[in-house]
């Protein structure tokens, strides 16, 4: 392939993004998270999570004059996930999701699978999942989730108490609701911080870009800030 062939796909593929991005909006805000994790015996452990969700700014790429500013509590999740190990490098988990957002209640369960192995310092995982949402006065929402991710200590190949990693995250989710599909990308990059043995905090950018059939793009960014603590 010629260097003008490169140039003129590259200048394509902008062209593109610039163009989605125009056609979309955009939303930014806060996930701050909580997880507590006890490990019951070699094969099982249990994990109860708590997260909100703020919003802050939104508007649309194409309109400067649309960007509001307003910093709003929108929803909390409480879930609990029970994990049990299969094998050397895999595990199978159920659990159960309660949101509450706008004075209502809504119930998922979910099931995943997961696939991880260690390559020297570098740890990646697959995570195969299905949930299922119910509303109140709404048809149950069907999702097939994939996600890839991998962690790694920025220094030397075992990652210690007072170390930093880097995690990154990437999902890929279709939905299904009431004959209606809408699909959704997410790119999450991690800075981590070991604080003791089994005591995380991480501190990330949580992008979701999603459509809803010929609809616009939605964008989301959300600072996530999770703490993780274990016994």
């Amino acid at each position: 392939m010629t260097i003008i062939n490169k140039f003129l796909i590259l200048m394509l593929f902008f062209s593109f993004v610039n163009f989605t991005l125009a056609q979309s909006t955009y939303k930014i805000g806060i996930l701050p998270s909580f997880t507590l994790t006890k490990k019951i015996n070699p094969k099982y452990k249990v994990s109860l999570n708590t997260q909100s969700r703020f919003s802050a700014y939104n508007g649309y790429f194409s309109d400067s004059n649309s960007f509001q500013k307003e910093f709003k509590y929108t929803l909390t999740d409480i879930s609990i996930l029970v994990n049990r190990k299969l094998g050397l490098n895999t595990s199978f988990s159920l659990g159960y999701l309660s949101r509450f957002r706008n004075n209502e209640q809504h119930n998922r369960l979910f099931q995943q699978f997961i696939i991880s192995k260690k390559y020297n310092s570098l740890s990646l995982a697959h995570r195969f999942s299905t949930d299922q949402t119910f509303r109140p006065n709404q048809k149950v929402e069907f999702r097939w989730r994939y996600r890839f991710g991998f962690d790694k200590p920025l220094k030397g190949n075992k990652l210690n108490s007072k170390e930093f990693y880097f995690k990154l995250n990437n999902e890929y989710l279709i939905s299904l609701q009431n004959k209606k599909w809408s699909n959704e990308i997410r790119l999450i990059p991690f800075l981590g911080y070991v604080l003791k043995t089994k005591n995380k905090l991480e501190i990330g950018i949580d992008y979701r870009i999603s459509s809803l059939g010929n609809k616009l793009l939605n964008n989301n960014f959300w600072w996530v800030v999770n703490y993780y603590l274990s016994y």
